[in-house]
C-alpha cells in the first residue's frame, strides 16, 4: 500500500498511484463482466463495456487537458509542458459530469439501460473502491493502533474500506449467482450497501472542513441518497 499522492514517474510522465488503483479495478471487472456476458449469452454487455471504457477515456482526457482550460495561454506557448501537469479547480468534477453524460447518452441512445446495467455499474463501482483501499492508504482518527504518520499513529481507514467494500462484494455476488432475487432488488442491495459502508466508515474519519449540511461532506450526503433510494427499491411492490 502506498502513500496517498504517491506518483510513479516514466520520463516526462507521471501516474498517480490512485489512478493505478482505478485502473486495475477496471480492467478486473472488464474482465468479469465480459466472462459472465459470455457465459451467459447476454447480448447488452458488449455495449455497457464499450460505453464504459470509451467514458472512462473521456474522463481521463478531461482531467489530464484541464490545464489547458485554466491557464490557456501559457500552454499555448509551451505546449510540451502540458505532460507534466493534469487536473485542477473543477477537474474531476468536470471529467465525473462528462463521463456520465456520455454513459447516459449511449444506454438511452442503445436502450440497455436499465436495472441490469444499474446493477454491473454499482457492482464495479464498489470494486473500483476495493481496488482503491487496496493500493492506497488513508488515515482516520488518532488512535492507539494502525498507520503510523510523522510519530503519530492512525486508524488504517482503507483497510476498514477493505472488509466493508469485500463484504459487500461478496453478498451482492452471492444473490447474483442464485437468482433467486430480482434484479431491481440486487440494485437496491447494492445501493444500500454503499450507504451503510459510508455512514460506517464516517465514524473514524478525521472531520472535514467543507461539510454542506448535518456535518457531512458531499460524497458523504450522496451515500446517504444511496441507502434512502435502495431502500425504497427494497420496499416497492414486487411485480
Amino acid at each position: 500500500m502506498f502513500e496517498p499522492g504517491t506518483v510513479w514517474s516514466w520520463g516526462p510522465f507521471t501516474v498517480p498511484v490512485l489512478w493505478m488503483g482505478m485502473l486495475v479495478g477496471i480492467i478486473g471487472g472488464y474482465y468479469l463482466l465480459a466472462r459472465i456476458g459470455h457465459k451467459q449469452q447476454l447480448p447488452t454487455v458488449k455495449p455497457f463495456l464499450d460505453t464504459i471504457t470509451s467514458a472512462a477515456l473521456i474522463g481521463v482526457l478531461i482531467y489530464k487537458l484541464w490545464p489547458l482550460v485554466e491557464q490557456t495561454d501559457i500552454f499555448i506557448r509551451n505546449p510540451a509542458a502540458l505532460l507534466l501537469y493534469s487536473g485542477g479547480a473543477y477537474a474531476a468534477e468536470a471529467a465525473g459530469i462528462a463521463s456520465a453524460g456520455w454513459f447516459l447518452y449511449r444506454g438511452i441512445r442503445g436502450k440497455w439501460l436499465g436495472w441490469q446495467a444499474a446493477e454491473w455499474l454499482f457492482a464495479g463501482s464498489v470494486l473500483l473502491l476495493l481496488s482503491k483501499a487496496v493500493f492506497v492508504k488513508e488515515y482516520g482518527v488518532s488512535a492507539s493502533w494502525g498507520w503510523e504518520l510523522a510519530g503519530n499513529t492512525y486508524i488504517p481507514l482503507n483497510l476498514i474500506d477493505l472488509v466493508l467494500y469485500l463484504s459487500l462484494l461478496v453478498v451482492a455476488y452471492v444473490f447474483f449467482v442464485k437468482k433467486t432475487v430480482a434484479t431491481r432488488d440486487r440494485v437496491g442491495i447494492l445501493l444500500v450497501g454503499l450507504g451503510l459502508a459510508g455512514l460506517i466508515r464516517g465514524l473514524w474519519r478525521v472531520p472535514a472542513a467543507d461539510t454542506l449540511l448535518w456535518g457531512m461532506t458531499l460524497p458523504e450526503l450522496l451515500l446517504v441518497a444511496a441507502l434512502l433510494v435502495g431502500v425504497t427499491l427494497l420496499l416497492l411492490p414486487k411485480k
